[in-house]
């Protein structure tokens, strides 16, 4: 900027850290409810409902490709914000097997049975409670010892761990026979368990390689073994040894890129068994110093957020993962502000928005907004944000929230104030689309058939070397046939209300005081549309002209000094008069609409302008 001119494009975001007078020129003072990463002031497209479930405890959803539900998709909804759902890591599961996690013990549901309503099962298969018994009988062969164990088998071919070992001596070409098995188990209706699986040692081999023998149904308690070593020796060996349940505290869990859950309760770290998510051996367990927070996924690591230092856990397998702590101190303040990210993981903590990535532990926003900032505005402690395009998008409260971009300082930081009660925002891991949850109804975020939301971009302050007069101004913006659709879409809906308005009966009694505004009820989806505030004998019904206006006008406003001498709605890029009659050196800038903004031009006169 030389003179008493001003241009400002490529706009971008905020940096709340900084002065306003030593902003970059095309950096904001304040910027709410503005795409910026093109350069220009967007606004983001509303809302559109995807699916209502009517419940309004609905707090997170899920949408399953179904072909067997309407629409091709099946939505799944939980009460709890912290609960999460993930399809089987198996791929081309032939069962269509789900995992829920962070609603105390961990479930898991087909989704033939999630379509037909029928509850989750737990996770995991129990070891056997009775060791059996063993007795071997006839035979002429030379005596040799045995060990025979058994384990649980589930309806969609999960094993446990097996029972103690039983042993005898006998012939090797005589009947064993192992006796007093299960025939039930505890929880049938949680734990779908129909056969047990028999193992046996065979002579030649170590005593802890047990061989497949048989499988039989759940209620036979015994079973006779005649077959011969020599071919149970070519079947396979027990692997599930070690496959116990899950913990039945685990608060949460993440898939890792090959096939297994790192999940955690507390200060401990657990694993299943890769493509067994019903295994869960003991001895891939880890530990932190302090109480997990959550965690998120990026490449072969997990970014594990606690109540103190953030770890690492890095492995391409449960069995070589291993923890690393870092040696700053970043607690999490929030499980619902963890966002994985393609360059790593944020969450919010005390010092800002702090990313792991395989650069280490830095803070995203040092360079945009203070701890004090941060901490008294922004109340990370309530955050719940989720991923939308490269954008880390979070609201604290039901209608103010943020979104920052650290890999694109064009976006930086922007605030959010035109969505009404948000309960959730969560991405589709499957579409990447971004939803929004309110009062059990699930919305496309920023959808593209929507009109646009309005903005407000206000410039930095800048300082003139002498006081002056900007009298004439320019604001290049999208041309009017660009957004016609928008403004179709705002008249019907509007026409629409305006309709349902008609039809609703007033209350009896309208107990509003005398200078406040009195809000008559409307059912869905007219209770989104903000209702007129009117004056005694005004209209409650929208006025279709200045829904026009106001959705097809920018509104320019000029502050000198921190008052505002201007504020017109601009309806083209025309040269227009500001005020004149003073001077002053402390000037700032501001539009608000849903038009797109390409520029903006001030100077102290219509020539000057050319010369910007």
């Amino acid at each position: 900027m030389t003179g008493s001119r001003v241009r400002i494009e490529n706009f971008a975001g905020m940096v709340p850290k900084r002065s306003n007078r030593l902003l970059g020129n095309s950096q904001a003072r304040e910027a709410n409810n503005a795409r910026l990463s093109s350069g220009e002031i967007r606004g983001f497209r509303d809302w559109s409902a995807l699916h209502n479930f009517n419940d309004s405890a609905i707090q997170k959803a899920y949408r399953l490709p179904d072909p067997g539900s309407p629409g091709g998709f099946l939505w799944v909804g939980f009460t709890s914000p912290l609960i999460t759902l993930f399809p089987g890591p198996l791929l081309n599961d032939a069962y269509d097997r789900y995992y829920k996690f962070g609603d105390g013990r961990p479930q898991y549901n087909t989704l033939e049975r999630l379509r037909n309503g029928d509850p989750y099962y737990w996770l995991g298969v129990p070891a056997p409670v009775l060791p059996g018994a063993l007795a071997a009988a006839g035979g002429a062969a030379l005596d040799e010892e045995r060990y025979y164990v058994y384990t649980l088998v589930s309806e969609y071919g999960e094993e446990g761990q097996p029972s103690i070992p039983v042993t005898d001596t006998g012939k090797e070409d005589g009947t064993w026979t192992l006796s007093g098995m299960d025939a039930s188990v505890p929880n049938p209706a949680e734990q779908p368990i129909t056969h047990k699986n028999i193992y046996r040692t065979v002579a030649g081999f170590t005593t802890s390689e047990f061989f497949f023998v048989a499988q039989i149904p759940l209620a036979q308690d015994s079973y006779a073994d005649s077959v011969g070593s020599d071919i149970v020796a070519r079947n396979n060996i027990l692997a599930s040894g070690s496959w116990a349940e899950p913990p039945v505290d685990i608060e949460g869990a993440v898939v890792m890129p090959n096939g297994f859950f790192l999940a955690w309760s507390g200060r401990d770290i657990h694993f299943s068994e890769t493509y067994r998510p019903h295994a869960w051996p003991a001895a891939y367990d880890l530990s932190t110093q302090y109480k997990i927070i959550g965690a998120g996924v990026f490449g072969q690591s997990a970014g594990i957020v606690t109540s103190g230092h953030p770890y690492f856990a890095t492995g391409t397998a449960p069995e070589n993962t291993t923890l690393t702590k870092n040696n700053s101190a970043e607690p999490g303040l929030s499980p619902l502000s963890i966002v994985p990210l393609p360059y790593g993981v944020l969450y919010a903590s005390q010092n800002g928005l702090t990313l792991m990535s395989a650069k280490g532990v830095t803070s995203a926003t040092s360079g945009i907004i203070t701890k004090d900032e941060w901490l008294n505005n922004y109340s990370p402690e309530t955050l719940v944000a989720a991923q939308y395009e490269e954008q880390y998008l979070g609201f604290f409260t039901e209608n103010q929230g943020i979104a920052i971009n650290p890999s694109e300082p064009q976006e930086s930081f922007i605030q959010f104030d035109a969505f009404n009660r948000i309960d959730m925002v969560q991405t589709d891991e499957q579409t990447g689309e971004l939803y929004v949850i309110r009062a059990g109804v699930v919305y496309l975020w920023d959808d593209p058939a929507q009109q646009r939301v309005a903005y407000k971009w206000r410039s930095k302050t800048f300082y003139f070397a002498k006081p002056c007069n900007m009298g004439a101004a320019v604001v290049d913006m999208e041309p009017l046939a660009d957004i016609i659709e928008d403004l179709e879409t705002v008249v019907a809906e509007a026409r629409a209300y305006n309709t349902e308005r008609i039809k609703t009966r007033l209350q009896p009694i309208a107990t509003a005081a005398m200078g406040s505004s009195y809000v008559e009820p409307m059912p869905p989806p007219f209770d989104e549309i903000p209702q007129n505030r009117m004056s005694i004998g005004g209209s409650p019904l929208l006025d279709l002209s200045q829904l026009m206006a106001r959705n097809s006008d920018v509104r320019f406003t000029v502050y000198v000094d921190g008052e505002v001498v201007f504020s017109e709605q601009v309806s083209d890029k025309k040269m227009f008069k500001l005020p004149s009659g003073f001077k002053n050196d402390i000037w700032e800038f501001e539009v608000s609409g849903r038009r797109t903004i390409f520029s903006i031009t001030v100077a102290e006169t219509a020539r000057g302008l050319a010369d910007v």
